[in-house]
């Protein structure tokens, strides 16, 4: 388990952040690394505990600095983002029609962000942050580039404050200039 070093500071609770970068194509993610400290490391897939079901999770695809979709997850996240990327308008997956930035890029970095392991966000908590991140970064200038769509829903102090953190987090990245990729990619 990773808890962002960046956000240690300004954290109310000790929300669970863990990053990666991760490389695709139109219909699959190819490569995976997980940033480990200041190190990033190539992985098969998404450990424990983004691939635990039943926890509510944030995930967000960012450029170097700044994020260009928002998301939930309660299933694996590996099995969420699959459908994503398998998905097209023509074959949708559950009603979604897949991630449109796949048609435009073929690598980003991808932030998680769960509750603490004492209080894990439930689906619908996850929703409530998800909506509010997205919300937030409407306010900053513009809805994220590739958002779909979203649900709002009522959020307590608990999901606005989780969002400010969050948006936290993307302002103190945009200070410094944002994350490296991987060297080599």
């Amino acid at each position: 388990m990773y808890y962002c070093p960046i956000l240690s500071n300004t954290l109310s609770h000790e929300m669970i952040h863990i990053i990666h970068f991760v490389t695709f194509t139109k219909t699959a993610i190819t490569q995976r690394w997980l940033r480990d400290g200041s190190r990033w490391r190539e992985t098969a897939g998404f450990g424990s505990p983004l691939s635990t079901p039943q926890l509510g999770k944030v995930y967000i695809f960012a450029d170097r600095v700044w994020p260009f979709y928002v998301g939930k997850a309660s299933q694996r996240l590996g099995s969420r983002l699959g459908g994503g990327f398998r998905a097209t308008p023509e074959r949708r997956i559950a009603g979604f029609a897949g991630y449109r930035f796949k048609q435009h890029m073929t690598n980003a970095f991808l932030h998680v962000f769960m509750g603490p392991p004492a209080s894990p966000w439930s689906s619908i908590e996850a929703e409530c942050i998800e909506a509010e991140v997205v919300f937030r970064i409407r306010q900053a200038g513009a809805w994220p580039k590739y958002q779909t769509e979203i649900h709002f829903a009522e959020a307590k102090p608990v999901h606005t404050s989780a969002a400010d953190e969050i948006m936290a987090y993307f302002g103190t990245l945009r200070k410094r200039n944002g994350l490296n990729p991987p060297s080599g990619i």
